[in-house]
């Protein structure tokens, strides 16, 4: 997993090694990410990777704080690509998932003059947009993970006061929003997130949320969640 905001500016990449129960982080490595460069000037991006291997970023802000609407895709071997179609507003520190290799859905993040709930999908090749789900609340930062293609997690971020701790399920089939459990301390923006799933007991995975920043200053902790799919519901919670 990357962190969004490291002294780096986000040219680290962080490798943690978890034991086979998920609760004890037993090592951790890092890796110079600089050579794959980010096409445009911009911090607080969504990203993921269609269909593994199809990398797309959309939104941001740029250093002269100009905030983004715009997605960009890259395609091997041409390299990036800006779509054609754009967002329905900018968007900062948004949480973005890859749905499927063509398409990728973002929500929430900031619009530039406020926190917004609304969530849309961008679908290839032109960038192609739907209107999604609106959020059960506003987040700006935080982030968010796919446990299949049936369910993904949102977690973390800023509410329209402060850091919150508040999570949510997302439902991709269903394509709606249900509350989760609330996290153990509170997570402001610009976190890693990544699944990992358990190999012996079917539809149990392990949510890992990794560093951020918060009103307390740049976090090193990391949250994670023992999630049993088959029933929804988050059964087992760790903080390092």
């Amino acid at each position: 997993m990357t962190t969004g905001f490291p002294a780096a500016a986000g040219a680290i990449a962080e490798v943690l090694y978890f034991d086979d129960d998920g609760h004890e982080l037993l090592e951790h490595s890092t890796c110079d990410v600089t050579k794959f460069n980010s096409p445009i000037d911009t911090r607080g991006a969504s990203w993921d990777v269609l269909g593994g291997k199809t990398p797309i970023i959309c939104g941001g802000v740029s250093s002269a704080d100009s905030s983004y609407d715009t997605c960009h895709v890259y395609e091997h071997p041409t390299g990036w690509r800006q779509l054609i179609g754009k967002m329905s507003v900018v968007r900062q520190h948004a949480h973005g998932i890859a749905i499927d290799e063509r398409t990728f859905f973002i929500a929430g993040g900031f619009d530039g003059s406020a926190r917004t709930l609304t969530t849309e999908y961008i679908s290839l090749p032109d960038g192609a947009r739907v209107t999604g789900p609106q959020m059960l609340a506003v987040k700006w930062g935080g982030c968010m993970a796919k446990f299949n293609d049936t369910h993904a997690l949102s977690a973390g971020g800023k509410d329209d006061v402060d850091d919150t701790d508040k999570t949510f399920f997302f439902s991709i089939t269903d394509n709606e929003w249900t509350t989760g459990p609330d996290m153990l301390s509170l997570v402001g923006i610009s976190s890693a997130c990544a699944v990992v799933h358990d190999m012996v007991l079917d539809g149990v995975s392990y949510f890992i949320m990794a560093g951020g920043l918060s009103a307390a200053g740049r976090t090193i902790k990391t949250h994670v969640w023992k999630v049993d799919m088959s029933v929804n519901a988050s059964t087992q919670f760790w903080q390092f």
